[in-house]
C-alpha cells in the first residue's frame, strides 16, 4: 500500500514558506532541521529501498522520480510501506 502526500505550496519538496521581515527572499522552512531531528525526506528515500513495491518499474512508471522522491504527476509524494514514516 502506497501513501500519498501532497506537495506543498512554493516548493518542490512540500513544506511552507515564510517571509522575513525586510527580505523579499521567501525561506523555506523544510530546508532548517534543528539539531538532533532527521530530515524525513531521506527517511522517505531510503524507505523505497526497503519496500518491494518500488522496485518493480511496472509499479513506477507512471511516477516521476525527482530528487531520489517519487512523485505523481499532480506534485503528490508517494510514501513507501514503512511504519515508521506513517
Amino acid at each position: 500500500m502506497v501513501t500519498i502526500i501532497p506537495e506543498g505550496p512554493g516548493s518542490s519538496l512540500g513544506g511552507e514558506e515564510s517571509l522575513l521581515i525586510g527580505n523579499s527572499e521567501p525561506t523555506l522552512s523544510h530546508t532548517r532541521f534543528p539539531e538532533g531531528t532527521l530530515d524525513i525526506y531521506d527517511e522517505v528515500r531510503i524507505g523505497y529501498d526497503n519496500d518491494p513495491w518500488f522496485q518493480s518499474e511496472q509499479h513506477t512508471a507512471n511516477y516521476i522520480l525527482k530528487e531520489g522522491l517519487w512523485w505523481t504527476k499532480e506534485g503528490q509524494l508517494i510514501v513507501p510501506d514503512n511504519a515508521s514514516l506513517r
